[in-house]
């Protein structure tokens, strides 16, 4: 057990550039496996990689609970034991199985929602389960700071598949599922080079030692510490999967593999505010602000937010341009931008209102938002689903902004309502 201790106490901050340069290829390659699809493989193909999308950066959320903040926060913080750090090790495993059989049911159901088909089905929950295992083994890279591994296994897990992808286009030989088998594959080789023997045993111990009785006992602590953080954490991260969901429930399956492919672009509006702004202190959201502008940094972010829409109005265009069987107007593009530009904008509030109020406070208005949003896509609906949907979209954006606005300047800074 102590070659595992070891590892998990090794840090190595060499590989940054990589890591920058890894992520960035990621989003490229996500980005062009669907528009390839669009451009060059078939209908079909296309929607369901448009599906697959969406079931994990929504679905797959449900998988997520808070087993890592103990663990990690021994590691890094208290400087647990090797004795103590074996312990927490197992309670972390044993959190993260307890809460993958509670709920493989509802992730299964939600995405038979999506796609209607038992067998595909099937093997989106199995990719989704080995996404979910390789994000650990990311996070663990990530808070070790060990920036080269973590690129490593990214690179893997985004180019062979896209590569496998390409090559089918080519050939005209299924490339979707090519893509999906190949990413079955890269996940298999990826967690089972990354584990070694020494976590394997920590793992087969527990599970054969588990019942049903454990599973009883998480379901407790779940209801009373876990539930919360899991509303919050999967409502705030479906904020903008919502017009997604919308086209997807109203039948409009057609549509969505490129309007997946404008909400990608227009997400890189938030990874530009993300990167160059709210990731450079995060720690100031922690305390009290002294006033709204304290948060924007005065005109920093609405600067970067123009600056972030400005690309992706260019990019969109270059698309639209070299794609004449694009559905999607280039008037529609410039309404979802402003969709994600208020997304953005309130990236700073959010942060502030996690860190200083109460979680049921972030949730309360997260529901506000969802509610708004369908409420106005549904008596708003027009002939034209995508000129509805955005119009609904940008008002429950700005609803949401508005709200985050006036809840952090009244109930963290002047403390009128002391929603805590």
């Amino acid at each position: 057990m102590i070659d595992i201790v070891n590892k998990i106490r090794i840090k190595n901050e060499n590989g940054f550039i990589l890591f920058i340069l890894a992520r960035i290829l990621l989003l490229v390659s996500k980005f062009l496996a669907l528009w390839l699809l669009v451009e060059y493989g078939n209908d079909i193909d296309s929607k369901l990689l448009a599906l697959y999308y969406l079931s994990l950066g929504s679905i797959m959320l449900v998988f997520g609970n808070e087993a890592h903040f103990e663990f990690y926060r021994g590691v890094y913080e208290l400087e647990f034991s090797n004795f103590k750090l074996i312990k927490s090790l197992k309670n972390y495993i044993g959190l993260l199985f307890n809460h993958f059989v509670l709920f493989l049911p509802f992730a299964f159901g939600g995405i038979f929602l999506l796609v209607s088909d038992l067998g595909l089905s099937t093997l989106f929950l199995l990719l989704l389960i080995l996404e979910k295992f390789i994000d650990e083994i990311l996070r663990f890279y990530l808070f070790a700071k060990r920036f080269r591994d973590w690129s490593i296994v990214m690179l893997l897990k985004s180019m062979l598949p896209f590569s496998a992808l390409i090559i089918c286009i080519y050939i005209d030989y299924y490339p979707f599922y090519a893509y999906l088998v190949s990413l079955f594959l890269v996940c298999i080789y990826i967690i089972n080079s990354e584990i070694g023997a020494d976590l394997r045993r920590v793992i087969f111990s527990y599970l054969k030692k588990w019942n049903f009785s454990l599973l009883i006992d998480y379901i407790k602590v779940y209801v009373k510490k876990r539930f919360t953080f899991q509303l919050f954490s999967f409502g705030s991260a479906n904020v903008l999967t919502a017009d997604r969901w919308m086209l997807k429930l109203c039948g409009y399956v057609n549509m969505l593999d490129q309007y997946t492919l404008v909400a990608q672009l227009a997400n890189s509006i938030n990874i530009f505010v993300n990167f160059f702004f709210l990731s450079v202190d995060r720690s100031k959201y922690v305390k009290k602000p002294s006033s709204l502008l304290f948060l924007t940094d005065g005109y920093k972010l609405p600067l970067l937010v123009s600056v972030g829409y400005i690309m992706y109005v260019c990019l969109t265009s270059i698309i639209i341009y070299i794609s004449p069987a694009f559905i999607i107007t280039f008037d529609q593009t410039l309404l979802l931008g402003l969709s994600f530009s208020a997304f953005a904008l309130s990236l700073p509030f959010s942060q502030c209102c996690f860190w200083n109020l109460s979680r049921w406070v972030s949730i309360a208005m997260d529901s506000i938002y969802f509610i708004s949003f369908f409420i106005i896509g549904y008596f708003f609906m027009s002939d034209d689903i995508i000129d509805s949907l955005l119009f609904s979209f940008l008002i429950a954006q700005s609803v949401r902004l508005s709200l985050l606005i006036l809840v952090t300047h009244y109930a963290v800074i002047k403390r009128t309502f002391p929603l805590v």
